[in-house]
């Protein structure tokens, strides 16, 4: 009888140290499984996708920005036109145009694809479903089936992440004053300021964008610029002391050396900027 008590309390153990083992087993292959995902979901995390388009002005169409993954979910936002990240939008003359800051797209992400729902502002009844299918070239299929009264009515649409090149293909650029700014940002990591000037024939003026290394656009930086100036020098630091780095930049006359304003853009907590300061310097002639 002791003896079958014995026999019974060491399969008891070994079926112990089995389950254990076997546990830590599916924990380890899970952990990896999570980690190879969440790897593979960030190459989608925070580009602007929008439509690849023959039309040289492709921000008519729809384009969505992924701002957040975790844990199988999904937020970002959709809109008809380019998908801005949080921030605000200014006119040339300094004026507010629009603060983006909506997250209008919700969902799960399995594998390369993401299933769900969106709204359209300013009416939230305008929803609809969204499937987004992610493929290889930064490319994507996405297809929207809209349950309200638009123009994105079970359509298919496919997608490109956002690139500086689109920007040379909407307007005429002088290629020669391209600039890189190499910079790390808290948020962002390595990153650049790229800047460029756009020829209208008539005028000049800078166009200022947030980069990485291929290129591709993450943030446009809005703010009043003067007609005929290029960015001619830029600092990354933490101006408003909340422990980020935050992005000044400085512009002159296209061939002059005396700097005309600089410009202080803050970083926000999810990664966006807003402009805080424009600063206007002696020699500015209005």
């Amino acid at each position: 009888m002791r003896r079958e008590r014995t026999v019974i309390k060491k399969i008891k153990y070994s079926l112990l140290i089995f389950a254990i083992i076997w546990f830590n087993l599916v924990s380890a292959a899970y952990a990896a499984d999570t980690l190879n995902n969440k790897k593979e979901c960030e190459e989608y995390l925070n580009k602007i996708w929008i439509t690849n388009t023959e039309d040289k002005n492709p921000f008519f169409y729809p384009s969505f920005l992924i701002s957040d993954i975790e844990n199988g979910k999904v937020e970002g936002k959709i809109v008809a036109g380019l998908a801005e990240r949080e921030g605000y939008v200014y006119d040339r003359e300094g004026n507010l145009i629009l603060e983006t800051v909506n997250r209008n797209l919700k969902g799960t992400i399995q594998g390369n694809v993401i299933e769900g729902r969106f709204n359209l502002p300013p009416d939230e009844s305008n929803i609809g479903k969204v499937r987004i299918e992610f493929l290889e070239d930064d490319r994507a299929d996405m297809y929207i089936h809209y349950e309200g009264e638009n123009l994105m009515v079970d359509k298919c649409y496919q997608l490109k992440v956002y690139n500086y090149q689109d920007i040379q293909q909407k307007y005429t650029m002088l290629e020669e004053k391209d600039k890189r700014f190499p910079m790390n940002l808290d948020f962002w990591g390595n990153m650049y300021l790229q800047t460029g000037i756009v020829d209208t024939q008539r005028t000049t003026y800078p166009v200022v964008y947030l980069t990485d290394q291929d290129e591709n656009i993450y943030f446009e930086f809005h703010a009043p610029y003067i007609n005929g100036t290029e960015v001619s020098k830029v600092i990354a630091e933490d101006f408003n002391g909340d422990g980020t780095k935050d992005i000044k930049f400085w512009i002159r006359v296209i061939g002059m050396e005396e700097d005309e304003r600089s410009y202080t853009f803050i970083q926000r907590e999810e990664g966006g900027f807003y402009l805080q300061e424009v600063e206007v310097f002696e020699n500015i002639t209005p």
